[in-house]
C-alpha cells in the first residue's frame, strides 16, 4: 500500500482557496444508500475499488491502522487502500486543503469540534440511510455515542473509540518520591500537588488543551462554552480560572517553560516522554484517556504511566465521555458505498478490533469491546478501568458539536495561553480578551 504525504508548500497553496470555497462543489458518483447491499462485518461484500483513508496519530497507531487496512484488502480482492497519515494539526490542514481542491479521502478521521464546518460546507455523507438499509450495522453502538456526531438529526460520523479527558502522569517518578495522586482534584489541590512534585523531584508541570479545559470548567456551572452565535458565559470572570492556574504556576515556579512545548504534535514528542532532565520534562500531560496507550509505548523502559481526572471544581458536571475521534465519509469521491462497507467492517469485525486493540479508545461497539478485553495490555486495562469505574459513574452528557467559529476561538485561546505562560498578560486580561473577541468571532461566524 502506498503512503501518501502532502507537502507543506502544496498545502499552503491549496489552503489559500479556503474551505468555504468548496461548499457547493462536492459531488458523488456512488450508488444510493437505499440500493446498497448490507455489508458484512468481514467486508466480503465490498466491490473492487481504490480507497483513500486519512487519519492522524502516533507511529503506533499508524502501524495498527495500516495492519487492519491490509487485512481488509486481503479479504476483499480488488480493493486497494491508500493511507494518508499526519500529526493532528497537519491532518486538519491536509483535509481542509483536499476539500478545497475537491479531492477529499473516501474515509477520514475528525473530532467533534470540526464537524460543523464540514457539514456547513455540505462535504460529508449523511450515514442515516446506510444504517436504515443495513449497510452500516450500529446495533451494538449506543445512542449516546452516536449523539456526538449527529447534527440536525443526521448522522455524519461513527466513533472510532470512546475516551474522556485524563491527566496522564509518570507514576514511577511519583512512587519513588512518595507522592500519591487522587482522582477528582480541584484546581487548588492540583496546584498544591504541582508545587510538592516540583519541590521533591524538580519536575515541572505541563498544562495544555486550554480550550477543552476551559470548556470543562464552564460545564461545571451548567454552561456550554460554544453556543450557536456566542460564548455561553455571562462574564469574563467565568473564563479566568484556567488562566489563573497558569499564572499561579508561573509565579510559584512549577509551570513548565513554554518554549519547551512549542510545536509539539506527535505523542512521542510530549515532555512526559522525551525530556532528558527534570528541567526539560513534565510529570504529567493533559490529554485524553486513549492517548495513554501510545504514551506508554513511547515511554522509556521502566517508566509506568497512570491516569487520573483533570482538576475540576465540579467533576460530575464537568466530566464527560466523548469520541476520541470519529470516522466520516466525505461526499466528493465515487466510492461512497465501498467506504461505508469498510467503515462497517472497521466497527464490527472482531479481527479488525483485535488488531487495533482499542488504540483510539474503547470501541464504539459493545460487542467489539467485549471481544478484545481479555487481550488488553496493562495500560489498556487502566484505560478501560478509568472509563468504566472513574468517569462513567461520575459524568454528564457531552456537549453537542460546537458551532461555526469555535475553531477560530480555539486558536485565540491557544494564543492567550501562550501570553499567560510567558507573563505577557495577566489571567484577568486574557479572560477579558477571550470574552470580547470570542463573542465577536462566534457572532460573525453565525451570521455568514
Amino acid at each position: 500500500m502506498k503512503m501518501k504525504k502532502i507537502t507543506a508548500m502544496a498545502l499552503a497553496c491549496v489552503m489559500a482557496l479556503g474551505l468555504a470555497a468548496c461548499g457547493g462543489t462536492s459531488s458523488s458518483t456512488g450508488t444510493s444508500a437505499d440500493s446498497a447491499a448490507p455489508a458484512s462485518s468481514t467486508g466480503t461484500a465490498a466491490e473492487p475499488c481504490d480507497l483513500v483513508v486519512a487519519w492522524w496519530g502516533s507511529q503506533g497507531r499508524n502501524e495498527k491502522f495500516q495492519s487492519a487496512l491490509d487485512l481488509y484488502a486481503e479479504q476483499n480482492p480488488g480493493v486497494t487502500i491508500e493511507s494518508q497519515t499526519n500529526g493532528f494539526s497537519d491532518h486538519l490542514t491536509a483535509l481542509s486543503a483536499a476539500a478545497a481542491s475537491n479531492d477529499m479521502p473516501d474515509m477520514a478521521m475528525l473530532q467533534g469540534a470540526y464537524y460543523q464546518q464540514y457539514v456547513d460546507g455540505d462535504l460529508l455523507v449523511d450515514l442515516t440511510p446506510y444504517v436504515e438499509s443495513g449497510a452500516l450495522d450500529l446495533s451494538n453502538v449506543s445512542e449516546e455515542i452516536l449523539a456526538a456526531t449527529t447534527i440536525d438529526g443526521k448522522l455524519y460520523g461513527i466513533c472510532a473509540g470512546m475516551n474522556a479527558p485524563s491527566l496522564i502522569y509518570n507514576k514511577t517518578l511519583l512512587d519513588e518520591a512518595g507522592i500519591t495522586i487522587e482522582d477528582n482534584m480541584n484546581l487548588d489541590q492540583f496546584a498544591e500537588k504541582c508545587a510538592e512534585i516540583y519541590e521533591k523531584t524538580g519536575y515541572r508541570s505541563f498544562i495544555s488543551n486550554p480550550a477543552t479545559m476551559i470548556e470543562a470548567l464552564v460545564r461545571g456551572e451548567g454552561k456550554i462554552l460554544f453556543e450557536t452565535d456566542k460564548l455561553g458565559v455571562e462574564s469574563a470572570e467565568e473564563l479566568q480560572p484556567y488562566f489563573a492556574l497558569l499564572e499561579r504556576g508561573r509565579e510559584e515556579g512549577w509551570l513548565m517553560d513554554y518554549s519547551l512545548t512549542v510545536g509539539l504534535d506527535a505523542t512521542e514528542e510530549q515532555p512526559i516522554i522525551y525530556g532528558t532532565t527534570p528541567e526539560t520534562s513534565s510529570w504529567c500531560s493533559f490529554f485524553y484517556s486513549n492517548q495513554a496507550d501510545a504514551m506508554q509505548q513511547a515511554a522509556p523502559e521502566g517508566i509506568e504511566l497512570a491516569l487520573t481526572t483533570w482538576p475540576l471544581e465540579k467533576p460530575k458536571e464537568s466530566n464527560y465521555l466523548r469520541e476520541a475521534m470519529s470516522w466520516c465519509i466525505p461526499n466528493q469521491g465515487g466510492n461512497i458505498d465501498q467506504a461505508v462497507a469498510l467503515l462497517n467492517w472497521w466497527i464490527n469485525s472482531p479481527e479488525a478490533n483485535e488488531i487495533i486493540m482499542a488504540e483510539p479508545g474503547v470501541p464504539a461497539s459493545s460487542e467489539a469491546a467485549k471481544a478484545i478485553e481479555p487481550n488488553l495490555s496493562d495500560i489498556q486495562k487502566k484505560i478501560f478501568t478509568y472509563i468504566n469505574d472513574v468517569i462513567t459513574p461520575n459524568c454528564s452528557p457531552a456537549n453537542p458539536p460546537a458551532g461555526a467559529g469555535s475553531s477560530e476561538v480555539t486558536s485565540l485561546i491557544t494564543d492567550l495561553e501562550e501570553k499567560v505562560y510567558y507573563g505577557e498578560i495577566t489571567a484577568e486580561a486574557a479572560a477579558q480578551e477571550l470574552f470580547e473577541e470570542g463573542n465577536r468571532i462566534m457572532s460573525e461566524a453565525a451570521a455568514q
